[in-house]
């Protein structure tokens, strides 16, 4: 079909969207359109039909993408459970309702123009910056797509782009609407504040047991137990397995003589230097420059300590300007050097020292060349460890039976928290140390096979969760110390927000900002200059937000960004440039809102089309193609007139 289209326009062919090449508006839930279903068709849009094939293929490539961006492989239940497979479905849903629309509106598009299209990808092209027939085959067998089905999905979407070019024709955004938005996020403020610790508004004093019992009355849920997981953890280490693995010594006399290479000892010199800003003057104070002492002296009258005389004990490639290197490797031991100039400097140099180079003796590196073997054998047993997992747990098998009979050792944890506790709220130490099992122990589900999790140090950890222990109430006997401290806080809080407000009464009096910062001990700061989106270092997101709907000069108290201190805030410079529709912001501002509208407008006009054509999914071929016992509910056809899609 290339060739056909290549004979017809005389051009030549580039261009692709590596995958399914689609106006993705937004995501629609499905969940009421599937219907029981038969045959190979997987959902069906008015007459338009989207095969299983397309949707594993697409379906495959997204998980791809979705590997790439997280650092690392998901499987099937994993990209389920963020929803992948449903948003796949949604956007070949939506793709073909465009492409049913189009049908039934008669758009055509030229041979030349789809040509034309596809010869204007770099994704084809070889270094020259010409078309390479190989690698366009090349893209399509990685992307799983036959060239007959790429050319027609280039057609099908270019047309789709004309539908959406169309669609945003004449948007313009309303100018009151780029006013005030440009306002918004060009605003800047400054204010004068000063920061009111707890301390200075008093203590607070120990509650009695009914107001203890009161307040856990009142705020059961802030004192429940988190939730917790029981699970099991195998992990495979090469240290661990290293321990096991004997090398002899002959092992270790033929990996020295096979790496020797490694074991050769450079020349390392101690060099010391003075530096002169010209040659006249190095040559000047080299003049009488016999002994070290001589050296010694000369550094003293320029007021050099030993500190400032030594680049170190260095090998020649360690000192970074090469004149220097050259000259003091050149030089005899307890010799000083003629001026020598450097790339930044002249220098006298001396060489007070040298550990000459050759070969590190055996013994030297044994224990360490010992450790290096046995841990690269481990990476090898780690790999046969790894197939013999697998293949014990795709047949059946726990962790702690594998373990058992693979003479591993598995970690049983009766409960965990999020954060790596036990019951206690003291770390788990023998938890292996990995971000990755805390959060997959939490995502995962009771009885759904976690895929192993690679570590940095290329061992593996294999997660499986036994038991989930809801989040339950705790009685007071068992919460009381967590009751007493968050009554403590509060109490803090309610006097230091009481103290604060007499500090904003006074200053609202007529006493000095300064006087009253004073007063309690603080100095009186002015901020940077502000925007809605800024951070500071004592005024927290919060207060930050409350100085933005303040007026100027008013005073107002907000939380600072330590705990237990306020700030108290004066707006001192309110800073509004004047929106310029010419200048670069607004200009993005104006585009932003152009694709924001037109985006909109697309996902009504998309939606309103779907209503039109009907909607259906065979449930039957969905539980196939995603491994889903069954569709959120047993459905029924959707014809013209019925709402299949919902936007959310």
């Amino acid at each position: 079909m290339l060739e056909a289209l290549r004979n017809a326009t005389g051009g030549i062919i580039a261009k692709l969207f590596i995958g399914l090449l689609v106006m993705s508006f937004a995501v629609w839930g499905i969940a009421d359109i599937f219907t029981g279903g038969s045959g190979n068709s997987l959902a069906k849009v008015g007459n338009t039909e989207i095969s299983q094939l397309e949707f594993q293929r697409v379906f495959r490539l997204e998980m791809r993408a979705l590997s790439q961006r997280l650092g690392r492989n998901i499987d099937l239940n994993q990209a389920r459970a963020v929803g992948l497979d449903r948003e796949v479905l949604s956007r070949l849903v939506g793709q073909a309702t465009l492409d049913t629309h189009i049908s039934d509106l008669g758009l055509k598009l030229s041979n030349q123009a789809i040509a034309d299209s596809i010869a204007n990808n770099p994704a084809f092209k070889d270094g020259t910056g010409k078309f390479n027939r190989s690698q366009f085959q090349a893209v399509l067998f990685q992307n799983g797509i036959s060239e007959d089905a790429y050319v027609e999905s280039e057609r099908n979407s270019l047309l789709r782009g004309q539908i959406g070019r169309i669609v945003e024709t004449g948007i313009k955004p309303p100018d009151i609407l780029l006013n005030t938005l440009y306002n918004y996020q060009s605003e800047k403020r400054q204010v004068t504040y000063f920061t009111v610790p707890a301390a200075a508004a008093g203590t607070t004093g120990e509650p009695t047991e009914a107001e203890v019992s009161s307040y856990y009355d009142l705020n059961k849920a802030e004192f429940k137990a988190p939730e917790y997981r029981k699970i099991a953890v195998l992990s495979l280490q090469p240290k661990d397995v290293a321990d096991t693995i004997e090398i002899t010594e002959q092992d270790l006399t033929q990996a020295y003589k096979q790496r020797e290479k490694q074991f050769d000892r450079l020349e390392k010199r101690e060099v010391l230097q003075i530096t002169f800003s010209t040659k006249q003057e190095a040559e000047k104070a080299r003049t009488g420059l016999t002994t070290f002492e001589d050296f010694k002296a000369l550094a003293k009258e320029r007021g050099l300590a030993d500190g400032d005389l030594t680049l170190g004990t260095l090998e020649k490639s360690e000192i970074i300007d090469t004149k220097i290197a050259e000259a003091a490797f050149s030089l005899p031991e307890n010799k000083i050097s003629d001026p020598v100039e450097g790339s930044v400097s002249t220098a006298i140099l001396y060489v007070k020292s040298l550990i000459s180079g050759g070969k590190i003796p055996f013994d030297d590196v044994r224990e360490k060349l010992k450790s290096t073997l046995a841990l690269e054998r481990a990476q090898d047993e780690i790999l046969t460890f790894h197939d013999s997992i697998e293949d014990e747990r795709a047949g059946g098998a726990m962790l702690s039976e594998i373990a058992k009979k693979l003479s591993l050792k598995a970690i049983l944890i009766e409960a965990i928290d999020k954060s790596g506790n036990d019951r206690s709220g003291i770390k788990i130490a023998e938890l292996p140390a990995s971000p990755e099992l805390l959060q997959q122990t939490f995502s995962g589900e009771v009885g759904v096979e976690i895929a192993p999790i690679e570590t940095a140090a290329g061992g593996y950890i294999w997660l499986e969760i036994e038991k989930i222990i809801p989040s339950t109430e705790r009685p007071l006997s068992e919460a009381k110390t967590a009751v007493v401290e968050s009554w403590k806080a509060k109490k803090r809080q309610e006097k230091l927000s009481a103290f604060s407000k007499t500090l904003i009464e006074r200053v609202k009096s007529g006493e000095s900002f300064l006087k009253v910062a004073s007063s309690i001990g603080q100095k009186v700061d002015q901020s940077k200059e502000l925007d809605r989106f800024a951070s500071d270092d004592n005024i927290s997101r919060a207060g930050i937000a409350k100085i933005f709907v303040t007026d100027r000069d008013e005073i107002i108290s907000a939380p600072a960004t330590q705990p237990d201190k306020q700030v108290i805030l004066k707006v001192a410079e309110i800073n509004t440039p004047a929106y310029e529709s010419t200048s670069a912001d607004a200009k993005a501002l104006d585009q932003y809102m152009k694709t924001s509208l037109s985006q909109s407008l697309m996902i009504h006009y998309e939606t309103a089309l779907r209503q039109n054509v009907g909607v259906e999914v065979n449930q039957r071929a969905w539980a196939q193609v995603t491994g889903e016992a069954g569709a959120d509910s047993p459905g029924h056809t959707h014809g013209p007139g019925t709402s299949p899609l919902h936007p959310h």
